[in-house]
């Protein structure tokens, strides 16, 4: 003998209250499974992607002859001036024999202290954002006082009358 099941019939208000109580969970799920599904399927953006320029150099700094570290630098892209390639702590631009100096020491004496990487003149959709490199803090110590160096030097003093 089965038991009989009991019928249920519900007013408008009642399937009303029923569907959005289910709604205010279910369509934010439903939204996030797809874009998750649209991320997973697709390409990511490029300002998600991260170029890796590792390789290109070794684990043990050349100067230094100690481990050097992964950093994530972002990727510059067009032309690109002699003073944001050298450091922000200068403020006006360099002179030639000054750009020039310093590209020869660099490679030199902090041969893993740029950690720039140039993306090039033109930016598409497939142009990575940011990049892999490894730096030296050796390096990045001997940069800043060749940086602090030009500073004090191009000080000049200034004469009260």
């Amino acid at each position: 003998m089965s038991l009989p099941i009991p019928s249920r019939s519900y007013s408008a208000n009642q399937r009303y209250r029923r569907w959005t109580r289910i709604s205010y969970w279910c369509c934010p799920l439903l939204a996030v499974l797809g874009w998750g599904w649209n991320v997973y399927a697709n390409e990511a953006p490029s300002s998600w992607k991260t170029a890796d320029y590792t390789s290109s150099r070794p684990e043990v700094c050349t100067r230094h002859f100690i481990l050097t570290r992964e950093t994530k630098v972002e990727i510059l892209y067009g032309m690109i001036s002699s003073l944001s390639s050298v450091s922000p702590k200068l403020t006006t631009d360099l002179s030639a024999e000054d750009y020039g100096q310093y590209r020869d020491d660099l490679a030199k004496d902090f041969p893993y202290a740029d950690p720039r990487i140039l993306g090039g003149c033109t930016i598409d959709n497939h142009s990575p954002r940011f990049a892999r490199v490894r730096v030296c803090d050796e390096c990045l110590e001997a940069k800043d006082v060749w940086v602090n160096r030009l500073i004090r030097s191009k000080i000049t003093a200034v004469q009260f009358p």
